[in-house]
């Protein structure tokens, strides 16, 4: 089955990001062996070049003067919550706390709107890793050379609950105990004619019913969200399986016309109803 073009990063580049950013590494003063568990601390390669931050649209987004022009810019290799979802008010003001005016930027890629696609430092350092490490952001899986980089300071950001990933970030409390899983992220066969088998399950290790009803299942992409109707209920020890596709009832689906699952990695996460994140998946074939 063949890859299929993500909405988040767009297909319209000179050069393919794997050689831009093979160039980025090749003039940084530090690489992701040197720094260890400080990915916020790389320093910004050679090529770099100089701009001015006019706006802050949201948490992964930025207008940023350079050469003279304001060039619209989305922070390669993440996506911040969006404005409308719980904690994006606060990924928002974390970016606008480290947007220095003046700043180094690294432009490796031309996303499918037209956005320049960047990598961005200020005084307070590397801004893309240090908004994942701050939990104010997640970590794009596909086609990201630096997947590496920015899924270890998610993963630091998850074991400290910190930003999104605290229990108490969009004001509810959930204590069931669920795991999650994407169980079947590439079917054999064009992905689209597969949808159906395309899925997700989700699991009660916990030792009650949890009431799934409202529950919000999404993927790394700003678009992808599925809320799960009013009277799922998942019984301890049980799962539920929830495909791409269309299923006859009872089964759940998302009905979509197109694959969710990204082939080349992705990541699942189950938000309770105000946005907390109950469970988080990675799929990544590359480890």
């Amino acid at each position: 089955m063949g890859p299929r073009r993500d909405s988040r990063t767009g297909s319209r580049t000179r050069r393919p990001l794997s050689v831009l950013v093979a160039l980025t590494l090749a003039g940084c003063a530090a690489t992701s062996e040197e720094f260890g568990d400080r990915p916020a601390d790389l320093e910004p390669p050679a090529n770099a070049v100089d701009g001015e931050i006019v706006r802050v649209i949201d948490g992964d987004s930025l207008v940023i003067a350079i050469d003279g022009s304001d060039v619209e810019t989305r922070l390669a290799g993440i996506n911040a919550p969006e404005a409308d979802e719980c904690h994006g008010s606060r990924s928002s003001e974390a970016t606008r706390a480290l947007a220095d005016v003046f700043v180094r930027v690294d432009l490796v890629d031309t996303d499918q709107f037209g956005r320049s696609v960047a990598l961005v430092w200020t005084n307070s350092g590397f801004v893309n890793a240090n908004l994942v490490e701050t939990g104010n952001a997640i970590a794009i899986t596909a086609d990201n050379p630096w997947a590496s980089t920015f899924v270890a300071a998610e993963e630091s950001a998850r074991s400290a609950r910190l930003g999104m990933w605290a229990p108490d970030a969009c004001g509810e409390t959930i204590t069931a105990d669920l795991r999650l899983a994407i169980s079947e992220p590439d079917p054999p066969g064009p992905d689209n004619d597969v949808l159906i088998e395309e899925r997700v399950t989700i699991r009660n290790d916990g030792g009650s019913e949890v009431d799934l009803s409202g529950f919000v299942l999404r993927d790394e992409s700003s678009v992808n969200r599925l809320r799960l109707p009013s009277g799922t209920r998942l019984a301890s020890g049980h799962t539920i399986e929830i495909s791409s596709g269309c299923p006859p009832a009872p089964a759940l689906g998302w009905c979509s016309r197109n694959a969710i699952w990204n082939n080349g990695g992705d990541s699942a996460l189950l938000l309770g109803p105000e946005g907390t994140i109950v469970a988080h998946a990675r799929y990544d074939p590359s480890r």
